[in-house]
């Protein structure tokens, strides 16, 4: 996979491209633990696009930071609903970068595999099941059956529902970047899904 748009390192910016660089590489998500730039600088995943349009940029990066820190839904909840939009988009970067995150809030790995491949992941937890039953009908059908609707609505307050679909178009939105520019993965990181 080879990145279609031309790597902005910090020497190649203009001062409002400079300011958001400053903002994702140094905001909250570097505490995260993913590498967000590579070896010259340049930002990785879809960070590289929004400073090619910072005006949008500016408005979409603070919308990851809220979906992230900003939520009542549960970052198991989170995840897994991210990992669904990864493997229906088959978004690389995307898959790569919420494997780990999924992990560190507590995703077993075998929900992880089960979800990679496209099985039903089987889960115990029926919080667990109704998001990933709504993520994936909602991926795949562009609406939600009521049957779906109502589990979702006893599992989750209505803020929460709210978030799950906001998140849902952000990551689809994300996931569009990451295909269409080819996103590379970190140096030495094999594709999840070939």
């Amino acid at each position: 996979m080879s990145d279609r748009l031309t790597k902005l390192t910090p020497e190649r910016v203009d001062a409002r491209q400079a300011a958001l660089y400053e903002r994702i590489a140094g905001g909250s998500r570097a505490k995260v633990g993913l590498q967000l730039a590579d070896a010259e600088g340049g930002l990785l995943g879809p960070w590289n696009a929004y400073l090619h349009a910072p005006e949008i940029g500016e408005l979409l990066e603070p919308v990851g930071v809220a979906l992230r820190d900003a939520v009542r839904l549960a970052p198991r909840l989170r995840e897994i609903a991210i990992l669904a939009s990864a493997r229906y988009h088959r978004a690389q970067f995307e898959w790569f970068a919420h494997e780990r995150i999924a992990r560190a809030v507590g995703l077993e790995d075998l929900y992880i595999a089960r979800i990679h491949r496209g099985e039903d992941p089987a889960f115990e937890d029926p919080a667990d099941a109704a998001v990933y039953a709504f993520a994936v009908e909602l991926l795949e059908t562009h609406e939600i059956g009521d049957s779906t609707w109502r589990t979702l609505c006893d599992q989750l307050a209505e803020q929460e529902r709210v978030e799950l679909v906001l998140l849902l178009g952000h990551y689809a939105l994300v996931s569009m970047v990451l295909n269409v520019f080819q996103v590379p993965l970190p140096e030495g990181e094999a594709p999840p899904f070939e």
